[in-house]
């Protein structure tokens, strides 16, 4: 079952990913190779961004988990620089990334798609663009302030770009309490001028509240 997994992935990888189609069928059978290993613990984050593409709705409890710690740290009046904090933490892209790469090194396949940029800027859009029909949503009595997260693209550049950055687009993070809208969220991703094709750069940088 693994070495099936395992070229089936190969082969996708190769051929190159350019629809969310493409994305959907690959993070299905990653998540497929890694319920069938040892390594289930170590790429958990994997798992939870999988599974948030392929649910309608996601409301697992990995869902209530994440909705429940930011919800508690609403609560304490965390600051504006401790929640983005947190919110980037949990809902971090380069993490997401790092471990997908991780995940492929494991099995010898190829980590092109995903560790050079611009692969990843190719795939993240349209990943992004399949969990923007997938809110994560949980209603629960113990969720005071949060109760769903959404997600989507917004190509509107900043005011401010550093030297030598080049702006592909945002990621614009919103939690909800059933339709209103409490905290909103911008993840800038920038890349290099001078990049060099192939090599490996972090491009989540931007990050604002």
């Amino acid at each position: 079952m693994r070495n099936e997994i395992v070229e089936k992935l190969r082969a996708e990888l190769t051929r190159g990913i350019e629809t969310e189609a493409q994305v959907v069928y690959l993070l299905v059978e990653i998540r497929k190779l890694i319920e069938h290993s040892e390594y289930v613990n170590r790429y958990l984050s994997v798992l939870f961004f999988c599974e948030w593409a392929l649910h309608v709705k996601m409301s697992r409890q990995s869902a209530f988990l994440l909705l429940k710690e930011i919800d508690d740290a609403l609560e304490r009046s965390t600051s504006a620089e401790q929640m983005a904090e947190l919110v980037g933490t949990r809902l971090s892209m380069d993490t997401f990334r790092d471990d997908l790469i991780h995940v492929l090194m494991d099995h010898n396949l190829p980590t092109e798609p995903i560790r050079t940029m611009q692969g990843w800027l190719a795939f993240l859009p349209l990943y992004l663009n399949v969990i923007s029909d997938c809110p994560v949503l949980k209603k629960s009595v113990d969720l005071k302030r949060i109760n769903q997260l959404t997600v989507g693209i917004d190509r509107e550049p900043p005011k401010e770009i550093p030297q030598g950055a080049l702006f592909a687009f945002a990621i614009q993070w919103t939690f909800r309490k059933d339709d209103e809208i409490v905290l909103e969220w911008r993840n800038e991703v920038l890349y290099p001028k001078d990049y060099v094709p192939g090599r490996f750069y972090q491009l989540h940088s931007g990050r604002r509240n």
